[in-house]
């Protein structure tokens, strides 16, 4: 039987620097020098909440921090942002329009029995906090652009953009959610976006008066469509559709970027429109506004390979529900003759077929399985069970691990099924070895017919996923301490140059020692000092934490297990922050191409930008994108973060460049880039080992 084709292996690939600039979700904004624009219109009023006011919304009323803001909705017709956190107690400030007719209206709130007014102040525009200030700006911008029914319109601090019909009932929108960076000037304000479901409310007369509740109708305006809310004392009497805010089991899709007719529906698109809107609206007052752009060069890929030829031995255990189809001698023949890639030629690794009955714990194991996790369990929305539990069948890969936790292994799904897509078992289960010769994304591929394509996709897919097992069963091998490594005979790339390095997230604290991967679970007494001895206290680390974050003691030892440090002997310390920045693709670039035809395609880096692939990298902001290693498929569902790099104490000159090199290596999830430096991936499987409780 021919050995199944195989990826060419990674190298090196020497080019001219790539540089990009990079749009992001951010706005970089400066205040006015003038501020008359702003207050020959509008005064600026804080209601601030006293004392036992503010003792009865948290003791007496749990709901009051939704009935507060909505009986000022009631109220007033006014923009507004309620700022829970304000001290010393919570506040509601508003923009009040100079002709407004219940401007010099008190506020009056029930509080159990006693009604009490809002006591009041006007306050100048620079004596309010800048991300007040740019919220109730941001309220102003949609409330000073929303249509004119005013007998229903309501100004609201949460804004949702419409995205898509998601079912009769249903319909998917975004949250567009700001956040103000009040550290630097110019200000960076963050839209982060988030989809939401909103049901269909019940019919008029049936609604519920709660006052806890929203409810929303669609309006549109600058050719979008928004979700409006409606004044909570009028919902009765709303002629219209009305939605609420749902919480389902499931999450609802919106794609941040759709590269199809479907673009509008992507959550990047409308992050764009509104920032383009927003930055117009600025600086209508005065305010200097435009969209965040960071200028990165492309880093080029490190030709690492893993020394999976070290393996003596691979023991095969055959755990297939069907056996019968192919039998596994086949497996064994694909398996032993295998050309595995390396960064000079290929190699083929010892497998050997075994009963798991007579497993030897001293070798790793490949295990084969032919089913998915997702022909098991209970759908999640309709509670009716899957396909194979519909037929009381065991997931054997659970029945596995349970009955072998002290092996190191490794499982290889070689059904290129899917469970989802079946109705019958028996079908599910009917599949054969692919061994088509033809190399997807050739000539000879798109010359091929369908049937042959696609047995095409099935070869290199089951070789691509055999590749990562035998990368990620290596790995474990390594940090269970199974192989034999030492600063002359490394197990790990890069493993001479981080010798005297410490990785920590998780509580766990990876580290070197005689070239041997070790952990510490910095979580106990003894890991804290084990951290303290040989790299820094934890109290340090903490004390990093809250000055990047400004959060006090109790919350920044909290997320501590969350963060992600580099230590370099005593006292060096990268701290890898994931920001809210994301990268946008570049729509000014892409619309015109779509208005056009919606069909047309839109690769090209000038127009999804680092979506084109690639690890990007500004050396003077120590900021980093990672995409994929080649341009992004029709649909992203997820954007790409831009990670931010933090230094504390005295580094070397060689450092920073080494720890950029452990993000440029592929072989974690073969061909594809780590977004954290690639140890960071090694205490992630000694968490799965832990939780399977191999013996490490």
């Amino acid at each position: 039987m021919s050995a199944t084709p195989s990826a060419k292996p990674q190298s090196a690939r020497a080019s001219k620097t790539d540089t990009l600039s990079v749009l992001t979700n951010q706005l970089l904004i400066e205040m006015p020098d003038d501020w008359s624009r702003l207050t020959d219109k509008f005064s600026i009023r804080r209601y601030q909440l006293n004392k036992s006011q503010h003792g009865f919304g948290n003791n007496a009323d749990r709901g009051f921090y939704y009935r507060f803001p909505n009986d000022y909705k009631n109220q007033f017709d006014q923009p507004f942002y309620y700022f829970t956190k304000d001290d010393p107690y919570a506040a509601l400030y508003t923009l009040v329009p100079h002709d407004a007719p219940d401007q010099d209206k008190p506020w009056l709130y029930a509080f159990g029995d006693s009604v009490e007014e809002i006591e009041s102040v006007t306050l100048a525009p620079d004596e309010v906090r800048p991300h007040i200030l740019l919220k109730l700006m941001l309220a102003l911008c949609f409330y000073e652009n929303g249509d004119n029914d005013k007998a229903y319109r309501v100004c609201q601090n949460k804004f949702f953009l419409w995205v898509k019909n998601s079912g009769r009932d249903f319909l998917t929108a975004i949250e567009v959610s700001p956040s103000v960076n009040e550290l630097t000037t110019p200000y960076r304000m963050t839209l982060t976006v988030e989809a939401r479901w909103f049901a269909k409310a019940y019919p008029m007369g049936e609604r519920s008066l709660n006052s806890a509740s929203n409810y929303y109708d669609l309006f549109h305006s600058k050719g979008h469509t928004y979700l409006r809310q409606v004044r909570p004392n009028q919902v009765a009497t709303f002629a219209g559709d009305l939605y609420q805010p749902r919480k389902l089991r499931n999450n609802p899709h919106a794609d941040w970027h759709n590269n199809g007719a479907k673009y509008k529906e992507s959550r990047s698109y409308l992050v764009h429109h509104v920032q383009e809107r927003l930055v117009a609206f600025l600086n209508e007052y005065g305010f200097r506004a435009s969209a965040s752009e960071e200028e990165m060069e492309r880093l080029i890929p490190q030709g690492e390979n893993l020394p999976v030829e070290r393996f003596t031995a691979i023991q095969v255990v055959d755990n297939r529900l069907n056996k019968k189809t192919v039998d596994v001698a086949t497996y064994m023949e694909w398996l032993t003759n295998y050309q595995y890639p390396k960064a000079k030629g290929f190699v083929t690794l010892p497998f050997q077929l075994v009963d798991a009955s007579k497993l030897d714990n001293t070798k790793p194991v490949l295990v084969l399985n032919d089913v998915g996790a997702l022909a098991f369990g209970y759908d999640e929305d309709t509670k009716a069970p899957r396909l194979l539990t519909a037929v009381n069948e065991e997931d054997p890969y659970q029945v596995f691990y349970k009955q072998f936790p002290a092996v190191v292994k490794q499982s290889l799904n070689v059904n290129y099924h899917k469970p989802e897509e079946f109705t019958v078992p028996e079908h599910y289960l009917e599949y054969a070895l692919p061994t088509s010769s033809i190399r997807p994304r050739t000539k000879g591929y798109w010359a091929a017919s369908v049937a042959e394509r696609l047995a095409a996709d099935q070869t290199s897919q089951l070789a691509r996923n055999l590749e990562v097992c035998l990368s990620e069963l290596w790995l474990k091998w390594v940090i269970t301490g199974h192989a034999t490594c030492s600063p002359t005979q490394n197990c790990l790339p890069f493993a001479s140059q981080i010798s005297d390095w410490g990785f920590m997230t998780d509580n766990l604290l990876l580290y070197f020692q005689d070239g041997n991967v070790h952990f510490a679970n910095v979580a106990t007494p003894e890991g804290k000092q084990f951290l303290k001895d040989r790299f820094t206290a934890p109290s340090k680390l903490i004390k990093h934490l809250m000055a990047r974050t400004l959060e006090d003691v109790d919350k920044a030892e909290a997320n501590l297990p969350k963060a992600f440090f580099v230590l370099i002997g005593k006292d060096v310390v990268f701290d890898i922050e994931n920001t809210t920045t994301m990268a946008l693709p570049n729509w000014a670039v892409i619309k015109p191409l779509k208005v056009e035809n919606p069909e047309q395609s839109a690769r090209t880096k000038e127009a999804i930008g680092v979506y084109a692939g690639g690890i990007w990298y500004n050396p003077q902001s120590r900021r980093y994108i990672v995409s994929g290693t080649e341009s992004s498929a029709g649909k992203e569902i997820n954007g790409h973060h831009i990670y931010q790099i933090h230094h504390h104490g005295t580094a070397e000159a060689t450092h920073l460049p080494t720890l950029i090199s452990l993000l440029k290596v592929t072989f974690v999830r073969k061909n594809r880039f780590t977004v954290l430096p690639y140890p960071f991936d090694l205490i992630r499987l000694k968490r799965e080992l832990l939780k399977q409780n191999t013996s490490v």
